[in-house]
C-alpha cells in the first residue's frame, strides 16, 4: 500500500529489459516516503531531468534512460541520498556546467556519472568527490 504507513516504499520501473518512458508528471511529488526510485534504461526522448525529485529520496538511478542537457541543481537537495547512478554513456547528451549541486550530497555513498559531461565546470570532478564527507 502507498502511504505514510510504509516508509519503505519500492518503486522500480524496470522490469527486465522492458521500456519506460514518455514524461514524468508531477505525481512523483506526492509520494512523500519515496526512497528508492529506478527509472534505469528507460527511454525518455532526451527531455530534461525533472526539478521535482522527492526529497525523501536514498536510491536514484537514471542510468541509460535517454535524458539530456542539464543534470538539475535540485539535485543537490537530496541529502539523504546514498546512491547516484546518471550514467549517460551510450547517449553523452547528459552534462552539467557546474558541480555547486554535487557538494550537498553528503550523504552519497555510490556515484556513477560515465558519459556525463563534465568539460564546462571548470572543476575537477575527483576534487569535488573529495570534498564530500
Amino acid at each position: 500500500m502507498i502511504g505514510p504507513q510504509n516508509p519503505h516504499l519500492f518503486i522500480d520501473l524496470y522490469w527486465n529489459s522492458t521500456k519506460f518512458g514518455g514524461k514524468l508528471n508531477h505525481y512523483l511529488l506526492g509520494l512523500k516516503h519515496l526512497s528508492y526510485l529506478d527509472l534505469s534504461n528507460s527511454n525518455f526522448k532526451w527531455i530534461h531531468i525533472p526539478n521535482f525529485i522527492v526529497q525523501s529520496l536514498r536510491y536514484l538511478n537514471f542510468s541509460c534512460s535517454n535524458f539530456a542537457e542539464e543534470i538539475p541543481s535540485s539535485l543537490g537537495n537530496l541529502s539523504n541520498l546514498n546512491y547516484l547512478d546518471l550514467d549517460s554513456r551510450y547517449i553523452n547528451d547528459l552534462s552539467s556546467k557546474n558541480l555547486n549541486w554535487f557538494f550537498h550530497l553528503s550523504s552519497l555513498k555510490y556515484l556513477n556519472l560515465e558519459g556525463v559531461n563534465l568539460n564546462s565546470t571548470g572543476v575537477s570532478w575527483l576534487h569535488a568527490v573529495n570534498m564530500l564527507p
